[in-house]
C-alpha cells in the first residue's frame, strides 16, 4: 500500500469523485515504496509574467522510478 499524504481524504472538500476515486486506487493498488501527495501546490516565477502558482491533482513517487504528476479529469467525452 502506497504513503499517502494526507494520510486520509476529508470527502467533502474533495473537488470531484474522480479525484477520490484515484486517491482510493493509488494508496490500494501501489506497492509500499511509492508516495502520493494529493492536492500539491507549485509556483513557478517568469522574467516576464512574474510568479504564478497552481495546483496539480497528485503527485506520485518512487526512490528508483521517478515522479509523476497527475491531473485528474472526471466526467465524459464527447466528440462533435
Amino acid at each position: 500500500m502506497a504513503v499517502m499524504y494526507p494520510r486520509t481524504l476529508d470527502r467533502e472538500e474533495v473537488k470531484s469523485d474522480a479525484e477520490a476515486l484515484v486517491f482510493d486506487r493509488l494508496r490500494d493498488q501501489l506497492p509500499d515504496e511509492w508516495e502520493c501527495f494529493h492536492s500539491a501546490s507549485w509556483m513557478i516565477k517568469e522574467k516576464e509574467k512574474g510568479a504564478r502558482d497552481g495546483e496539480i491533482d497528485f503527485v506520485v513517487a518512487h526512490p528508483d522510478k521517478g515522479i509523476l504528476c497527475i491531473e485528474v479529469k472526471g466526467g465524459g467525452l464527447e466528440c462533435r
